[in-house]
């Protein structure tokens, strides 16, 4: 597939508390299923579809997958941002010590997903879109209520409570394409807000919410409910993400 989005924006600074016991001497997006690294399987498929620059925001263990990934992958140029208190912030911060490097639409990926080639190669179309999966009871966090899908509604984790029928919805699977002039103009001056009000242990998810729920911002889902996919937060994750990446 040839794609018109040359940049991605991987978020890599956290832990991985979740799954300490593996990640205690890697960062989690180094952790191997199908036989390698989750980060250098991702970092191939964007290669191979043309992408020309990725940026790394490292915190936790940031060295290890510098010595790992080095300053290119294949044709595609490899660039650093650091999280130095990847301790007391979230993905929010991460994204917004990003910001000015980015420079053109984007892919937004979160270093805990792995996909199938098949379900990159729905990822196509102009941006802005987001990767979906229809809701299961293993899957956890943000949702979306979808109509013609176009997401109309965002869910985050806390609000989930008072939706009457949880069933209707679509997990996000943290993938997103995302349009530069969206994000310069919209994007990044809601996170610019949340994290000047002091909030920067929070998902960015909040500023994609805020931004969705007004109508301020639209977004296509592409629906990954019937590939593979797999996000890693805790060790049933892993062994889920395993068995279906067995190659």
């Amino acid at each position: 597939m040839k794609t018109t989005i040359k940049l991605a924006v991987f978020l890599l600074a956290g832990r991985g508390s979740r799954i300490n016991r593996y990640t205690e001497n890697i960062p989690k997006c180094l952790i191997e299923i199908g036989g390698k690294p989750v980060l250098h399987t991702m970092l191939d498929k964007l290669e191979r579809r043309g992408v020309k620059k990725t940026i790394l925001v490292i915190g936790y263990l940031g060295n290890n997958i510098i010595e790992s990934i080095g300053s290119s992958w294949g044709a595609m140029e490899i660039v650093y941002v650091e999280n130095k208190i990847w301790e007391t912030t979230n993905n929010i911060y991460s994204l917004f010590l990003a910001s000015n490097m980015i420079k053109d639409n984007f892919y937004l990926i979160e270093g805990d997903i792995i996909i199938s080639d098949d379900a990159f190669d729905m990822l196509k179309g102009e941006p802005n879109f987001m990767a979906v999966s229809k809701w299961e009871k293993h899957l956890d966090g943000t949702m979306v209520d979808l109509n013609d899908n176009i997401v109309k509604s965002f869910f985050l984790k806390k609000d989930l409570a008072e939706v009457p029928d949880i069933t209707r919805l679509h997990k996000t699977v943290n993938i997103y394409g995302l349009r530069l002039d969206d994000y310069k103009t919209l994007i990044q001056p809601e996170m610019d807000r949340i994290i000047g009000s002091g909030e920067t242990g929070i998902y960015y998810e909040k500023a994609f919410a805020n931004l969705v729920n007004s109508g301020k911002i639209e977004f296509r889902a592409i629906d990954f409910s019937l590939s593979k996919w797999a996000e890693v937060d805790n060790e049933d994750d892993l062994e889920y993400a395993r068995n279906l990446f067995n190659y």
